[in-house]
């Protein structure tokens, strides 16, 4: 559900992809294959690890380079990388994604709520209009049976 809505959405973490940084949520069964990710295993709580890693659905399909998502602050570990200008996933927080697309709904409903409106109180003023025609006709001529025109 939240691979979802950061693919959706196109954004990473809350309020930004250094959420994941402050969060366990990889398992520490991943890191057993590896010895120079023991010192990973001390950050250890309730069989989930701390690491400086997001999940793949942080990445932006639109940057052309491989996605990295894993150890994304640690320059020496990618080929010509710099995180602070090469990053390849979502800088956008959700919460602000998810706020920006909901104002962006709200426009469209309030935008189209004024039309619909407008449209709606100008065809019950032709009907008014047309009501008063008939009426002045009537009072005019005395017999309310009579046609008018117009």
């Amino acid at each position: 559900s939240l691979n979802l809505i950061q693919l959706t959405y196109r954004c990473c973490g809350a309020s930004g992809y250094t959420d994941w940084f402050k969060e366990r949520w990889v398992l520490a069964e991943h890191f057993y294959d590896n010895p120079k990710t023991a010192e990973a295993l001390e950050n250890t709580e309730a069989g989930k690890v701390l690491v400086f890693s997001t999940p793949f659905s942080c990445c932006d399909p639109y940057i052309q380079r491989p996605c990295i998502f894993s150890n994304v602050v640690n320059d020496s570990l990618h080929y010509n990388y710099k995180h602070n200008t090469d990053l390849t996933i979502f800088k956008v927080g959700c919460g602000h994604a998810i706020a920006e697309s909901l104002g962006a709904v709200w426009m469209f409903i309030v935008r189209h709520g004024f039309v619909y409106a407008a449209l709606f109180e100008s065809c019950v003023l032709v009907l008014f209009r047309y009501l008063q025609t008939s009426v002045n006709m009537a009072l005019k001529f005395g017999d309310p049976t009579l046609t008018a025109q117009g």
